[in-house]
C-alpha cells in the first residue's frame, strides 16, 4: 500500500480549557450522529459511562461537570439545554442546577486544511473539535493521488497496453441508416467508437461527440444519439478522444411513421394501403396545388369532395422529395369527414394535420431543399366500399424563410368584443383591429373594446407604418386615434377629428403621413398633404404643398423613398404634369411619385397604369429592389358604398342585390422601365381547384338568411380578391402578399361571397368567405408576366367572422445569448443572426434534454471565442479549438483523455492532545465525495499512543460509494472510530491514521471517484 509522505504528517494539538472543580465533557446524548444534512452515520454503541451519563460510576464525590443537551432542532438553529452534574454516592447525578437554554447556529465546516472548529453536530458539547481537510494546497498527495481544490481523486495513467493507439473508428460505418417510424419521439441511435490496433486500450473509450444540428439532436457521451424531432436528411457526426479523432459520420434519418391513433377500428393497420387501385374521382379543394408556404405556419385544413362516393376510411400523406424515392413519409388514417373547424354544419371530407408533423415535414424540405428541391406533396387514397382506390396527389412548395409575425386587420362580426347590434340571430357583435400573434390559433384585439351603445367602442378603417410601429384607425364617428405599437401595454392617443389620418400612407417610422383624398368613408380632405402623425398639422416647407392633387389610398414604399396611389382628382401642380397618361385625376389611373425623406420633397410624378375598365386602387409595394407594386384593380364597383369598397349592393336579408356586389383583381405593374401592368393570375386563383372555379357546385341551397335558394352558377372566385398588402422586405426569397378575397375556403367557407354582415346574414354557423389570403411573388418579376404563386388562407383568423384590409409586421429576431424566455427558438430563422450562408447565431437544444426540449439561441460569431463550458455555435468558436475542444451540442468541450486508473492509498494523521487527567475519544470520521457507479473509497482508522509506537489493527471507518454518485453533505460510516476500536478489543488514543483507499471502477479501470472534504472530530473525557 502506498502512503502519504511525511511531509503531510500533521498534528494537532487541541487546548481544552479545565477549571478545578468541571471538566469539559459532553452531553449525555452527544453519542448522536452529525446533524448536518445528508448525514447517514448513527451513534453506534460507546460505553455512555464515558461520557458521565446519569448513574454512571464516579471516583470522588463532590466532583462537578459541565453537562447538556440537544432539546431541540429546527432548521439550521439546535436548542442546547446546559447545566452540570455533581458526583454523589460514587454514581453521576442528574443534569441539572444552573440550567440555561441557547440557541446555536450549526456552523459552517472551515476550508483551511486541519482547521480547528467545533463540533457540526454536537453544538452543545463544550469539549467536541473538528478538523477539516481538503484538497487545496496539498501538493504532494501520494503516488497515484492527484490532488486540487475540488479534492482527491486518481491520477490517470496512459493504457497499460504496450501498443500505441493510433486511430478512433466508429461503428456501424458511414453512413449510418436511421430509420423513425414513430413521430412521437424521441427516437434514438447507439453509435459506438474503437481505437485501433485492437487491444490498445483497455475499457470503454472515452469519447467527446458532435453534431451539427444542434436544433434537432443531441448525443451523450455514450455515443447514444437522440432525434428530438423526426426531421430526414443527413446528420453529420464526429467522435473525439484524447488527440485522436474519427472521420466524419454520415447518420441518414429517414421518417417513415403511420398514425393511426385516429382510424377506423377495421383499418387500424398502417399496411393496408399497399400498391394501386382503381381510379378514384375526388377533387381536392385545398391547399392549392404549386402553393409556396413559407416556414413556421400552422399547418394548412386539407379538404377535398368525394366525388359521390364516401369512403371507408383515407390516408393522407406528406412526402419529400416530390419525386424519387421518399426520406420523409408520413401518413395518417382518418375517418373521411369531420366536423372541424366548423363544428355547427355537417362533416366534410377533410384533415386535420398535426402541427408536428407539418413543421417536421417542411423541415426536412428546407433542409434538403439545395440537394432535392424545395417541393414536396400531400397525397390522399381512399378505400371506397372496401376496395383500394389510386392516391391522388398535390405539390406544395416552401420558400426558405418564415413569416413568423403579427398581422393587423379588420374584422367586422368579431366575437371578441361586442359594440355593435344586433346579428341576424339578435347577439350583439364587435367591429375592432385585431392581430394575429406568431403561431397563434386565434388572434388577439389590438383596437377595439365593449360599448353598451353602437359604435363608440368600434376602432377600423386602420393603417400600420411598413415597419409595424404604429397603427392608426377611427373610432365610429372618424375620429382618429394612434397606437404605438413597440409598447408592451398598447394606450390610444386621440388624434384628430378630420379625415386625414383615414386610409393614410405611412411613413416606415410611422412619424409622418401622406393623406387619402378619396371618396372613402371619413377621408374628408379637399387635397393629400403630409402631417405630423402625432401631431396632426401639415408639415410646413420644403416639404411640397400641392396645389389640389387627390392622391386615393396612397401607400409609401418600405424605405419611404416613393409613394403609389389613385389619382382620384386635382393635378400634380407645383409638379409637372405626367409625359403620358391623364393629368388631372379620373380615380382610374395608378400613378407614382418619388420622395426625399429628409428634405420631405416629392418628384417625379407619373403614371403608372390606366385600366380601361374599373379602377386601380390599394396600391402596395413590392420590396425596395423588387421594382413593383401590386394594387387592386376594381372591376365592378359596388352600389352599396361605392369607390373602393368589397360589399354587396345591398344592406338586406332578402333580394338579389344582397348577392352580388364588387368584384376586383389582384395585379402588378413594374415601376422602372415601360410599365406593362399584368393580373396575378395564380393569387387571384385562375383555374383552381379546377375548371371554371365555381365558388360552389352549382347551386346553393343552405340557409341565405330568408330561406332562399340561391343561384351561384355566376360567382367566380378570382374576381373576389380586394386591397392587397405586401410585406416590406423579402423573406425566404419570395415577396409576400397578403389580401381581402371572398374566395370559397375548401369545403369550410362556400356560402354566398357577400353573406358577411352579421346583420343580415346568420354567419354564426356557416362562416363567411370574406377571409384573409396570402400569395408568394417570386424574386425580381419580369415585366409583363405573372411572378405570383397560388395563395393561402391565412391561419389564426377568426372563422365566425368577416376580415379585411390585412398589414404585415414581422417579428423581431430573438438575441442569442444566456437561455431566458426572450430567445427561445424553433429553428435558426429565428435568431438574430440565424440567416444566411454564414451564421452568426443558432438555434440549439437544451441540455440535459426538458420534456419537452426546449431550445434558445446561441451566438455562432467568430468576433468573441468561448470558454470550455460555454455556450458555442460551431467548433471554430471554441478558444481552445487549436488545443482539440470541440462544440459538443452547443457546448465547448475538451475531449476526454486516453486513460486508465489504478487503486491508490491516501493516508492522514492526526493528534489529540487532552489536559491532564483526560484522554481522547475519536468520533465520527465524515467525508463528502463523488463516486461514480463502479467506484468507491474505503475508509480504514488506526490508533497509537506515541510516533514511535507500531500503529494497532487496522478499523474500519466507512466506506464511500454510490448511492447518491455525488455526496455534496457530510457523511459518515455506521459508528464511530471509538466504537469500531472498541469492538476489536482497542481504544482511542492521542495519535489516528485515516486510510484512504481510492477504487477505480473494477470491470474497466475508465472512472476514478473523487474525495472532496473529508474531517475527523474528538472529544476529551476523564481517563478513569
Amino acid at each position: 500500500m502506498r502512503s502519504i509522505s511525511t511531509s503531510w504528517y500533521w498534528a494537532a494539538a487541541f487546548a481544552v480549557g479545565a477549571a478545578t472543580t468541571v471538566v469539559a465533557v459532553g452531553c449525555a446524548d452527544d453519542r448522536a450522529p452529525l446533524l448536518a444534512s445528508g448525514s447517514s452515520g448513527s451513534s453506534g454503541s460507546a460505553d455512555a459511562c464515558i461520557l458521565h451519563d446519569t448513574g454512571c460510576p464516579c471516583a470522588t464525590d463532590g466532583t462537578v461537570v459541565a453537562c447538556g443537551s440537544v432539546k431541540r432542532i429546527s432548521g439550521d438553529y439546535i436548542s442546547c439545554s446546559t447545566g452540570t452534574r455533581v458526583c454523589k454516592g460514587g454514581a453521576w447525578g442528574e443534569c441539572s442546577g444552573d440550567v440555561t437554554t441557547k440557541e446555536v447556529k450549526v456552523p459552517l465546516y472551515a476550508r483551511a486544511l486541519g482547521t480547528q472548529s467545533p463540533c457540526v453536530g454536537n453544538p452543545c458539547d463544550p469539549s467536541c473539535q473538528n478538523m477539516i481537510d481538503d484538497g487545496s494546497g496539498l501538493g504532494d498527495a501520494g503516488a497515484g493521488i492527484k490532488a486540487s481544490d475540488a479534492g482527491l481523486t486518481l491520477e490517470g495513467i496512459v493504457s497499460d497496453a504496450s501498443v500505441a493507439c493510433t486511430a478512433l473508428t466508429v461503428s456501424p460505418a458511414s453512413p449510418v441508416a436511421f430509420p423513425v417510424t414513430a413521430m412521437g419521439g424521441p427516437n434514438t441511435l447507439q453509435l459506438t467508437p474503437a481505437l485501433l490496433p485492437s487491444g490498445c486500450y483497455v475499457g470503454p473509450v472515452p469519447a467527446l461527440w458532435t453534431v451539427d444540428q444542434f436544433d434537432i439532436a443531441q448525443i451523450g457521451s455514450t455515443g447514444l444519439m437522440t432525434l428530438v424531432t423526426p426531421i430526414a436528411g443527413d446528420i453529420v457526426v464526429n467522435a473525439y478522444a484524447g488527440t485522436l479523432s474519427a472521420a466524419p459520420t454520415i447518420v441518414r434519418v429517414t421518417v417513415a411513421a403511420t398514425d393511426t391513433s385516429a382510424a377506423p377500428p377495421a383499418y387500424a393497420s398502417p399496411t393496408f394501403f399497399s400498391g394501386a387501385g382503381a381510379a378514384d374521382n375526388i377533387e381536392i379543394l385545398y391547399p392549392y396545388a404549386g402553393t409556396v408556404f413559407p416556414l413556421g405556419q400552422i399547418a394548412p385544413l386539407v379538404q377535398w369532395r368525394d366525388g359521390g362516393s364516401a369512403a371507408d376510411a383515407v390516408r393522407v400523406s406528406l412526402r419529400y422529395p416530390a419525386t424519387g424515392t421518399a426520406i420523409f413519409n408520413w401518413s395518417e388514417i382518418i375517418y373521411e369527414k369531420t366536423t372541424v373547424p366548423a363544428t355547427a354544419i355537417a362533416a366534410q371530407p377533410r384533415a386535420v394535420l398535426p402541427q408536428s408533423a407539418w413543421f417536421a415535414f417542411e423541415q426536412t424540405v428546407a433542409r434538403n431543399r439545395s440537394a432535392s428541391g424545395d417541393a414536396g406533396i400531400f397525397g390522399i387514397q381512399r378505400i371506397v366500399g372496401g376496395a383500394l382506390r389510386t392516391e391522388t396527389t398535390r405539390t406544395v412548395r416552401f420558400a426558405d424563410g418564415q413569416l413568423k409575425g403579427r398581422i393587423y386587420y379588420n374584422s367586422y362580426g368579431t366575437n371578441l368584443v361586442q359594440n355593435y347590434g344586433n346579428t341576424y340571430g339578435g347577439a350583439r357583435f364587435g367591429a375592432a383591429t385585431l392581430m394575429i400573434p406568431p403561431g397563434a390559433s386565434t388572434p388577439s384585439v389590438v383596437a377595439g373594446s365593449n360599448s353598451a351603445s353602437n359604435g363608440p367602442g368600434c376602432r377600423v378603417c386602420h393603417s400600420v407604418s411598413p415597419n409595424g410601429n404604429v397603427l392608426a384607425t377611427l373610432q365610429d364617428n372618424y375620429t382618429a386615434v394612434s397606437y404605438d405599437l413597440t409598447l408592451p401595454l398598447l394606450s390610444e392617443v386621440v388624434i384628430g377629428s378630420s379625415g386625414k389620418y383615414t386610409w393614410p400612407a405611412l411613413s416606415p417610422d410611422g412619424s409622418y403621413l401622406f393623406s387619402d383624398a378619396s371618396s372613402l368613408p371619413g377621408s374628408g380632405g379637399s387635397k393629400s398633404v403630409l402631417y405630423y402623425t402625432s401631431l396632426g398639422v401639415p408639415m410646413l416647407p420644403p416639404a411640397t404643398i400641392f396645389t389640389n392633387l387627390k392622391a386615393g389610398t396612397p401607400a409609401f414604399r418600405g424605405d419611404g423613398t416613393q409613394v403609389a396611389f389613385n389619382f382620384f382628382g386635382g393635378g400634380a401642380a407645383p409638379l409637372s404634369n405626367p409625359t403620358s397618361g391623364p393629368t388631372t385625376g379620373d380615380q382610374k389611373t395608378l400613378s407614382m411619385m418619388s420622395f426625399d425623406p429628409v428634405l420631405k420633397q416629392f418628384s417625379s410624378f407619373r403614371n403608372l397604369y390606366t385600366p380601361t375598365t374599373g379602377a386601380a386602387m390599394w396600391p402596395s409595394f413590392l420590396p425596395p429592389g423588387q421594382n413593383g407594386v401590386v394594387f387592386e384593380r376594381e372591376i365592378i364597383r359596388s352600389r352599396n358604398g361605392g369607390w373602393g369598397f368589397t360589399r354587396s349592393n345591398c344592406d338586406s336579408r332578402d333580394g338579389a342585390c344582397n348577392t352580388t356586389g364588387a368584384t376586383g383583381e389582384l395585379w402588378w405593374v413594374n415601376t422602372t422601365g415601360t410599365p406593362q401592368a399584368v393580373a396575378l393570375a395564380n393569387a387571384n386563383g385562375v383555374g383552381l381547384p379546377t375548371g371554371p372555379n365555381l365558388h360552389g357546385s352549382g347551386t346553393y341551397t343552405g340557409d341565405d338568411g330568408g330561406g332562399n335558394a340561391v343561384n351561384t352558377t355566376n360567382f367566380n372566385d378570382p374576381v373576389y380578391n380586394y386591397e392587397p398588402t405586401v410585406l416590406p422586405i423579402q423573406s425566404g426569397g419570395y415577396s409576400w402578399v397578403v389580401f381581402t378575397s371572398r374566395r370559397m375556403y375548401g369545403n369550410v367557407s362556400t356560402i354566398n361571397p357577400y353573406y358577411s354582415d352579421p346583420r343580415f346574414r346568420d354567419i354564426s354557423k356557416e362562416p363567411t368567405p370574406k377571409k384573409l389570403w396570402v400569395a408568394a411573388i417570386s424574386n425580381n418579376p419580369a415585366a409583363g408576366t405573372d411572378p405570383s404563386f397560388p395563395a393561402f388562407y391565412l391561419p389564426g383568423q377568426e372563422l365566425l367572422a368577416g376580415n379585411s384590409r390585412a398589414y404585415f409586421a414581422l417579428e423581431a429576431c430573438r438575441s442569442p445569448g444566456a437561455p431566458t424566455t426572450a430567445n427561445l427558438c424553433d429553428t435558426d430563422l429565428d435568431c438574430c443572426g440565424g440567416a444566411g450562408p454564414i451564421k452568426t447565431a443558432i438555434c440549439k437544444l437544451d441540455q440535459p434534454l426538458a420534456n419537452p426540449p426546449l431550445r434558445h439561441c446561441v451566438s455562432n460569431s467568430s468576433a468573441t471565442c468561448s470558454l470550455d463550458g460555454s455556450t458555442c455555435g460551431s467548433d471554430a468558436a471554441c478558444c481552445n479549438f487549436s488545443s482539440g475542444s470541440r462544440c459538443a451540442s452547443g457546448t465547448c468541450t475538451a475531449p476526454p483523455p486516453l486513460v486508465n486508473y489504478g487503486a491508490a492509498v491516501f493516508v492522514r494523521e492526526y493528534a489529540a492532545t487532552c489536559p491532564f487527567g483526560q484522554r481522547p475519544i475519536w468520533r465520527f470520521f465524515d467525508w463528502q465525495s463523488n463516486t461514480p457507479t463502479g467506484t468507491s473509497i474505503v475508509f480504514t482508522a488506526a490508533t497509537r499512543e506515541t510516533a514511535s509506537d507500531p500503529y494497532g489493527a487496522e478499523v474500519g471507518a466507512g466506506t464511500a460509494a454510490p448511492y447518491p454518485v455525488v455526496t455534496p453533505t457530510w457523511t459518515s460510516g455506521s459508528t464511530t472510530v471509538e466504537d469500531a476500536l472498541r469492538a476489536s478489543g482497542q481504544l482511542s488514543k492521542p495519535l489516528l491514521r485515516i486510510t484512504a483507499t481510492l477504487l477505480p471502477k473494477t470491470s474497466t479501470p475508465t472512472a476514478a471517484p473523487t474525495l472532496t472534504q473529508w474531517r475527523q472530530s474528538f472529544s476529551c473525557v476523564d481517563a478513569e
